[in-house]
């Protein structure tokens, strides 16, 4: 569809002195304005706030780079990673696959433990002593989200994959984080005013997607023989700071 959309522009563009890009930006905007408009109600608003108020497209390109670009290349990384990670561990594959409800647990420990984004640089806007260093105004820092989702002051056995650990928090996605009771999110989506504008969708899409293929892929399990291998040439390759490119699967038909 946007591949349509964009030779339509495209051809707009050429007749008017226009670039590609802006023939991809219209494509794009005008693709997700529906969609990105019923996310005003969750709280992202980012995108559908500047085409509805008439923002230029000073503004407008930048923010629908984040939302396609962005939201494209995680999401299906975060997706890929849920079932990689899942059916090397059949015991829990197969209580989710049981019960699809679980899929917002899967998400989640997919998230804390094999983030497909490696970290977030900041400056920081005020001085501050961290770990008895002082950091000035205006240095530039860089949070380690693999480092945070695997800190053992917080998340028992970090290393191990557990989609029903105790420690883990597994609701709502909150801009402020979560941490109460011994239960805390991870810090995949970022915290406070910069977490990830497109965390909501990226959840829905997720774990929607999973619950309609685990309808469709009856017994689904992992084509080793065409998937890359870790140093010993036998056992699969660990994810590390990236993401699944492919998952070869085999499944029965429901």
């Amino acid at each position: 569809m946007i591949g349509i959309l964009f030779v339509t522009y495209y051809n707009q563009a050429k007749r008017h002195g226009g670039t590609p890009m802006e023939a991809t930006f219209r494509a794009a905007t005008t693709l997700m304005r529906p969609l990105l408009m019923m996310s005003l109600s969750a709280g992202i608003g980012l995108l559908p706030a500047a085409v509805s108020t008439g923002i230029g497209s000073e503004v407008q390109r930048p923010l629908a780079t984040v939302v396609v670009g962005g939201g494209g290349e995680t999401t299906r990384g975060a997706i890929l990673n849920m079932w990689y990670l899942l059916l090397q561990h059949p015991d829990q594959a197969g209580r989710v696959l049981a019960d699809e409800s679980l899929w917002d647990m899967v998400f989640h420990e997919t998230l804390r433990h094999s983030t497909p984004i490696g970290g977030q640089p900041r400056h920081n806007s005020f001085d501050i002593v961290m770990h008895g260093q002082h950091v000035p105004a205006g240095s530039l820092m860089n949070m380690v989200d693999v480092s945070a989702n695997h800190d053992e002051r917080i998340f028992k056995d970090p290393e191990t994959f557990d989609v029903f650990r105790p420690d883990l928090y597994s609701g709502k996605l909150l801009r402020s984080g979560y941490s109460n009771q011994g239960r805390h999110s991870h810090m995949a989506f970022g915290v406070g005013p910069h977490l990830c504008p497109g965390a909501w969708i990226a959840h829905q899409e997720a774990t929607i997607g999973s619950r309609v293929l685990s309808r469709r892929m009856k017994n689904p399990r992992i084509r080793v023989d065409m998937m890359p291998k870790d140093i010993d040439g036998v056992s699969l390759a660990p994810l590390g700071l990236a993401s699944v490119r492919e998952l070869w699967l085999e499944y029965d038909l429901a």
